[in-house]
């Protein structure tokens, strides 16, 4: 999920309700561990501060793409196939 859904028109905080229905539509639920990034680490540390506020397990992945794609996409791919997925 982009972190701007969680923003209204003039790019407050959506209320609270209002981004619990946007996770739940999307199918996570309040238990889920989540680990957000993007390209740097910015926008998903901004949408780690406001999950956590919200009380779920989220963590950021500071290095995000910039530091997988530097690394070896063998070892770490960036999508598990099917039968080692356990999401």
């Amino acid at each position: 999920m982009h972190y701007r859904e969680l923003l209204d028109a003039e790019g407050r905080l959506r209320p609270e309700s209002q981004r619990l229905a946007l996770l739940q539509e999307r199918g996570i639920p309040r238990d889920a561990a989540i680990l957000a990034y993007c390209t740097g680490g910015v926008r998903s540390a901004w949408l780690t501060a406001v999950l956590v506020d919200m009380g779920f397990d989220a963590k950021n992945y500071p290095g995000s793409m910039w530091e997988w794609s530097a690394g070896d996409r063998d070892r770490d791919p960036l999508v598990l196939p099917a039968k080692q997925n356990p999401g």
